[in-house]
């Protein structure tokens, strides 16, 4: 886990492209979805007077893990495009959000993989280094997407 998952990442997060895909219904076993479901979280947990940012830096880095597996097994391409059309089409339904977030957490959970990372702190480092770039995207002026959260 490098420079090459960071960027694959801040692709997900930064770009502000649309897409014409099918979101389809919240599905725990689909990690575009679940990549979503974490960035949705991410938001809500950075909203308001007091932001929760170590839960947040974890919703990264659970982003993080997601999006490797993904380039790892070629199937990385138009994960942003997909991520975005689902949450436009699921954003206001917090029930589902809520519910997909935790049975992607819950899988996420039970995988050794991501639990070697979160414990030897590679993960947590990818996150960080992902928030960094996206705060400086930001300063930039340069969009996070185009799905406005409720």
């Amino acid at each position: 886990m490098g420079k090459t998952a960071i960027l694959a990442v801040t692709a997900i997060l930064t770009a502000s492209s649309s897409s014409g895909a099918i979101a389809g219904q919240p599905n725990s076993n689909d990690p575009v979805h679940c990549i979503a479901a974490y960035f949705y979280a991410h938001q809500i947990l950075l909203k308001g007077p007091e932001p929760d940012r170590p839960h947040a830096l974890g919703m990264s880095a659970r982003m993080v893990f997601e999006s490797i597996r993904l380039k790892r097994a070629g199937k990385f391409a138009g994960v942003f495009a997909q991520a975005e059309a689902f949450l436009k089409e699921h954003v206001r339904d917090q029930q589902a959000m809520m519910s997909l977030l935790k049975n992607c957490g819950t899988k996420l959970d039970a995988n050794s993989d991501y639990q070697a990372g979160i414990r030897d702190g590679s993960l947590i480092s990818l996150a960080e280094k992902l928030e960094q770039r996206q705060a400086a995207s930001l300063a930039q002026g340069q969009s996070r997407g185009s799905v406005k959260l409720p």
